[in-house]
């Protein structure tokens, strides 16, 4: 574990804005998500959840700048030598950062926070070696701006980082924060409850879309191939009702409106919560229909 002299704590804890701090920010909606799931406040947890894919996909620079915020806070290396390789390597990849983007990305992020969340215990959470984070988002910021007013402090959290990453972190009670599970163990987790508390509610086909858009980064193409064919049996069956049914024009009308939203369903795009919303409405739907052709017959 590193120790840092107080007068250099409070420093860093003065001057650093925590809703400016990516690698922060990450850390707390994640700890937000399971707060929510373990209350079984189901729509906070989809909220925060859905913060966190909107502004840390990949691509986005906030994304870059919390990959490069986790190696340095979750790594530990053997020798000195390795600690300041990594930091080197950070330094430059944080310096070709479009630091006004960055800027306008964070703001977003923040206002999505304040306006969806809307919960004034969000930015209190505890979270462990907050200084640390509060360290690393500094000396990112001041490698940014570099010059003679800051360099003997930015020389100074570089040490503290160094140390930190050759530190034994072995003991200590983290999070696993890889982005790319995180989301995938949130939503397996929502999951659960999600069956659980609607199981008399979601049908078979249901829960097997459920399932398999939990399970999307581990095999996008079975959650494919299932949005394909409900799409493809939904429009085969309004167009058999709509053939068998032609006399009623209202309907029909509606129906041909249905067919227009289904057919707009673009499944090469980015899918959202509320496009598999639409999709299970689908299936009920035409769980109906073929009850309704049966009752007819």
């Amino acid at each position: 574990m590193v120790n840092m002299d107080n007068k250099n704590k409070d420093s860093i804890v003065h001057n650093h804005n925590k809703k400016r701090n990516s690698g922060l920010i990450y850390e707390l909606l994640v700890r937000y998500i399971a707060k929510k799931l373990v209350e079984d406040n189901v729509p906070a947890a989809q909220s925060a959840l859905g913060i966190l894919k909107e502004h840390y996909k990949k691509g986005t620079l906030l994304y870059k700048e919390f990959r490069l915020f986790n190696a340095l806070i979750s790594t530990t290396v053997s020798s000195q030598s390795v600690a300041e390789s990594i930091l080197s390597e950070a330094k430059k990849a944080v310096q070709q950062h479009d630091a006004k983007a960055l800027t306008r990305e964070k703001s977003l992020l923040i206002r999505s926070i304040n306006h969806t969340l809307n919960d004034s215990q969000f930015y209190k959470q505890h979270v462990q070696d907050y200084k640390m984070y509060a360290t690393v988002q500094t000396v990112f910021n001041d490698w940014k701006r570099l010059n003679e007013h800051n360099i003997a402090r930015v020389a100074n959290y570089e040490d503290t980082i160094i140390k930190w990453l050759i530190s034994d972190k072995s003991a200590k009670d983290q999070l696993d924060n890889n982005y790319d599970n995180v989301s995938s163990i949130v939503i397996k987790t929502m999951t659960e409850r999600i069956n659980k508390k609607y199981l008399n509610t979601l049908n078979e086909k249901q829960q097997d879309l459920i399932r398999t858009y939990s399970l999307k980064n581990e095999n996008n193409d079975e959650l494919f191939k299932n949005l394909t064919n409900i799409k493809i049996d939904t429009l085969k069956l309004i167009s058999a009702y709509n053939k068998d049914h032609k006399n009623d024009k209202y309907l029909v009308e509606k129906l041909n409106k249905l067919k227009e939203t289904v057919v707009s369903i673009n499944l090469d795009d980015e899918l959202k919560d509320h496009d598999i919303s639409t999709f299970l409405m689908l299936i009920k739907l035409n769980e109906e229909f073929c009850l309704g052709e049966k009752n007819v017959q």
